[in-house]
């Protein structure tokens, strides 16, 4: 078996696989088990000759997103559950318990963290032991953020979540570490968005660049006024590569 392929049975949700071939508009059965979908998204890449492409291969098409819904388009990609579509409501409310943040830690190094608090755990307790261990996930979650190599400028602290005092600092955190998971988290060959940095054995070494480092006052962001940010652009389509800026809402 290629070990392409395999990568794809082990590291990429049925969720993951379906946004992929939505945006290909490539056909499937809507009801396929995840092995099935990994295999016809294989078969999308071979038709276009981009199998062994592996930047093309395991980055996200959110060239047309904004910040944000990149953002929970990476996160429900690494669950076994997505999120609730952001039509539905923002994404701050969705990842105030900590809980879904732990899941991406885990996903991109299993076992980082242990004892995550679920939702169902934390229904059945009051509200201060509630708020304390969801506060607790969070701390969890930057912990582990910390321990896989994100910088600290990309961290945050807790209240920034849960009394959602800078939403802005969280979003550059998430960024910041799909940024990481791009090539220095080793075993990690899961999707994947944001400015692509060069592996060193495949492509040489690259000084990476983050996603926000164009951004002077990104921590500021709030979901009030629209502010106009230059960020860089994904590919549009498989065929395309990325890198260059656009201007978008955050």
């Amino acid at each position: 078996m290629e070990p392409e392929l395999q990568e794809l049975y082990e590291q990429w949700t049925s969720h993951a696989l379906r946004y992929q071939l939505d945006t290909f508009k490539w056909p499937y059965k809507k009801d396929a088990e995840q092995r099935d979908l990994a295999d016809t998204y294989w078969a999308a890449l071979v038709a276009r000759e981009i199998e062994y492409d592996e930047t093309r291969r395991r980055w996200l098409m959110v060239n047309d997103l904004e910040v944000e819904q990149q953002a929970h388009v990476w996160i429900s990609s690494l669950r076994p559950i997505p999120l609730p579509p952001m039509e539905e409501g923002p994404l701050q409310p969705l990842l105030r318990s900590g809980e879904f943040l732990c899941d991406v830690v885990n996903a991109i190094r299993p076992g980082i963290i242990p004892k995550v608090a679920r939702a169902d755990l934390l229904a059945a307790m009051n509200e201060n032991r509630r708020n304390a261990r969801m506060r607790e996930n969070i701390g969890q979650y930057v912990d582990a953020c910390a321990e896989l190599g994100v910088p600290q400028r990309e961290l945050f602290i807790t209240g920034d979540l849960f009394d959602n005092k800078n939403w802005g600092g969280v979003l550059k955190n998430i960024h910041g570490l799909a940024r990481l998971a791009h090539y220095d988290v080793p075993g990690y060959k899961g999707p994947r968005i944001g400015i692509r940095k060069k592996s060193g054995a495949a492509q040489g070494k690259e000084k990476p660049q983050g996603l926000f480092t164009q951004l002077a006052s990104f921590k500021e962001v709030r979901s009030a006024p629209a502010i106009q940010k230059q960020v860089p652009a994904a590919p549009q389509s498989v065929e395309e590569g990325g890198g260059d800026f656009k201007t978008t809402k955050l």
